[in-house]
Order: C-alpha cells, then structure tokens, then sequence
C-alpha cells in the first residue's frame, strides 16, 4: 500500500533536467505512456482512479498538468511521481523523476538494464513512426533480439536517420529533436551488437543522426550544451565511419560553438580538421566552410580574414566536383546569406543590402528558416538608407519558422534604429518575436 499526503491537487515543485534555463522534455514519462497507448487525458484519470481507490482522496490531475510534466515544465509532487510508479510499473529513476542535474540527452531513456525492444517500440511511438516505414521499424526490432544486428537493420537505421533529416526544415523543432534523440540512443545501442562492415556503416547513419540532433539542438533550440554533447557523439563516429565528407561537416558545424562564444583560437582549432577532411569534398561543400569560417571571424572580429574566406567560399561554388546527397543546407542562396551577413558585420551596408536582397530572392520554398535569419540582417542593412522598409522586414519575419539563434540580430537591428522615429514600431514587431525565442 503505497502511503498519500492529503491534500495535494497541484504539482508545484520546479522541473528538473534544465539545460541553460530551458526545460528539457521529460522522453521518460513521454516514451512510457506511448507504450500503453494512452492520451494524456487518460494518464490523468488513471492517476486519479488510483488515488480513490487507495485512499478516497480526490485530485486535481488533469491532462494539462500531465502535459507539463512531459514537456518538462513542471515536476510532480511527490505523491503524483508514487502514483506514476505505479501505474506504469517501474521506479522513480526510470520515470526521469529524481532531482538531479542536467541529464545526459544520451543517458539511456530507461536504464541500463532496461528491456531494448520496449525501449524501440517506445521511442518509435514518440517520434519514429512518423518519419518511418513499418518494416523499416519492423526490421530494427528484430534486430535488438540478435547477437549481431544484419545489414537490412544497419540499412533501416540509415532510412529512419534519412527520412529525419528531410523533415528538418519544414517541422517544429522540438518533437524532431525528441525523434532523433530517441533514434540516436537506439544507433548507439545498436552498435554494441555490430562489427565489420556493418558496424561501419551504422556508424555513419547514427553519426547522422548525432549530427542532426546536434544542430537542432543548437541552431533551433538555442540549448549549446547539449549540442555540444551530441557533436561529440558525432565526431567519434565519423572516425570509424570514414567517412570523410561526413567528418568535415561534423567538425565545421562544431566551430559553430566556440565561434558564437567569441572563442576564435577554439573555432579555427575546429575548422583546421574541417579542411583537412575536406579537401577532396564537392563545391558545396568546400564553399561551406569557408563561409562558416568567414561568418566566424567575422564574429571575432578578424574582418580582413572574413573577407578573405567569403572570396574563397564564392569561388569554391564554382568548382566541379560532386557534393553527398545529405549537404542540403548549403546552396548558392545560402552562401549570399552569409555573405551578405559578413558584409553588414564588416560595416558595408549597401554591399550587404544587395547580397542579402539576392539572397532573399534564391531562397527555396523549403528555406522558411534561413528567411528569418535574412529578413533581419537585411533590415538591419536597410535600416540607415529606408528605416520604413527595415521595419516592414521584421514584421515579415513572422510568416517563417522562428530560428532561435536569429535573436543574436536584434541588438545590431535596434542600434541601428536607435535614434529614429521608427524605434518604437520596431519594438513593436520586435516583441513577439523575442516571445518565440524564449
């Protein structure tokens, strides 16, 4: 009989696993009342039906407070965390429940010692499945009851990772994060059972996947440490992968992280493998660098070396060469945005202002991201010259999808404004804005 404090119908203790003082999900409750096939509103009647029947005490629980605990929001009280123990028949650790710190975004969902199938079929039921064949999934759970996992599970692993990163640019940043998360878990579990050939190439495919939570986490989720986390994964993998223009991607998005710090020494020691590995890549590829490393000097404040790199990232888009069918973050509509982005960072406005407008007008249907990120620097471009036109830009901004890290435009964007009449209307678009970013 589990004992009760009378009396408790709000969960009014803080959310634990916090991350730079975002809420992290909580994929345990999520991935166990997945596994029972339940809606949050019946997670709470349940809740509720064991209470009465243990104690006749009747609580506030609804599917609102469920929702919280889940997307990690609040923490249960304790006599809610007893209640779930004991609805879904496991403990308090498994459940994500005790206070601790920041957990681990590749800390096993369940445990260590926890059944791998239901571990599958749970993540597939909080993301996988919307992104996967059946017998792709099938083909995985079959695999996790074989002492060595086949090239047809080690192929599956690779169609998930794919379908993943193709959603990307058009889906909530959010439940795909969780997704590929929950899949990188599995990748990173799947290889203890893998060797040979096969476990290089599910090396490659969970280092994709370590990749892409890695960006989520960063450029859409503004949560760094846990970026940080996964593309560290991510460069482990790609060693044993050898894969070398997976390994030049891996290393240049992880300039991204010191270079948004200020650190330079630390972004250039990213970027010097970065190079190395991509020596041989494709034009896109190779342009890409140079533009992350302009963009990054840039932001340290190396304006010749930025210069530079943007010339060279222009004329590597032009060289021949093929680039792998995953590099669709980079195009020559992307490389005017960051063009465009180093020139208003140097001072040149007018420059910046027709690369950004070129920029603008290549941008794909698909770039609905990037198009936030533009609209801003262009504002902050236009702003000296057509005040009235920069603030019409912002109020664009919010027909996109919301990138996180376009925040870091608004200081240079309200300076820019900061003596004119139009300060206070681009407040005005300004602040729903900032409420997406937090």
């Amino acid at each position: 009989m589990i004992a009760y404090s009378p009396g408790v119908n709000s969960d009014t203790d803080p959310g634990i696993g916090q991350e730079t003082g975002r809420p992290l999900p909580n994929i345990h409750l999520q991935a166990q009342r997945a596994r029972l096939g339940l809606t949050q509103a019946e997670v709470a009647e349940s809740l509720a039906a064991l209470a009465w029947q243990h104690d006749r005490q009747r609580l506030g629980v609804d599917a609102t407070m469920v929702s919280k605990w889940e997307r990690g929001l609040k923490r249960p009280h304790k006599l809610y965390r007893q209640l779930l123990c004991e609805m879904y028949g496991t403990t308090e650790d498994r459940l994500g429940l005790r206070p601790q710190q920041a957990s681990d975004p590749l800390d096993d969902a369940y445990g260590a010692d926890v059944n791998r199938r239901r571990f599958l079929q749970g993540a597939a039921a909080v993301g996988l499945a919307a992104v996967t064949p059946a017998p792709s999934l099938d083909r995985l759970v079959r695999a996790l009851d074989k002492p060595l996992v086949d090239p047809a599970a080690v192929a599956a692993y690779a169609s998930i990772a794919a379908g993943q990163h193709e959603m990307y640019w058009m889906s909530p940043a959010r439940p795909l994060y969780e997704s590929t998360v929950s899949h990188l878990r599995l990748g990173l579990d799947l290889l203890r059972n893998t060797s040979g050939r096969d476990r290089q190439e599910l090396a490659a495919g969970v280092a994709h996947s370590a990749l892409l939570s890695g960006r989520l986490a960063f450029f859409d989720l503004a949560e760094r440490p846990v970026a940080q986390r996964c593309l560290d994964v991510a460069r482990d993998l790609v060693t044993e992968s050898e894969d070398a223009d997976l390994a030049a991607a891996v290393y240049g998005h992880m300039a991204f992280l010191p270079g948004f710090a200020g650190d330079r020494a630390g972004a250039s020691d990213a970027l010097a493998p970065a190079y190395r590995f991509g020596r041989r890549s494709g034009p896109r590829l190779r342009s890409w660098l140079h533009s992350v490393d302009a963009e990054l000097a840039a932001r340290t404040g190396d304006t010749k070396r930025a210069m530079a790199q943007t010339e060279q990232a222009g004329e590597a888009l032009t060289s021949s060469g093929s680039d792998p069918a995953w590099l669709d973050f980079y195009d020559p509509a992307a490389f005017a945005s960051f063009a465009g982005y180093v020139q208003l960072l140097a001072g040149d406005t007018r420059t910046a202002g027709a690369t950004l407008e070129k920029a603008l007008a290549e941008l794909p249907i698909s770039g609905t991201k990037q198009r936030s990120m533009v609209l801003l620097d262009l504002a902050t471009a236009r702003a000296a010259t057509d005040p009235d036109q920069a603030v019409e830009l912002t109020s664009r901004i919010l027909q996109t999808v919301w990138y996180p890290n376009a925040q870091d435009r608004f200081p240079a964007l309200r300076k820019s404004l900061r003596d004119s009449p139009y300060r206070e209307a681009l407040e005005e678009r300004l602040r729903p804005l900032a409420t997406l970013a937090s």
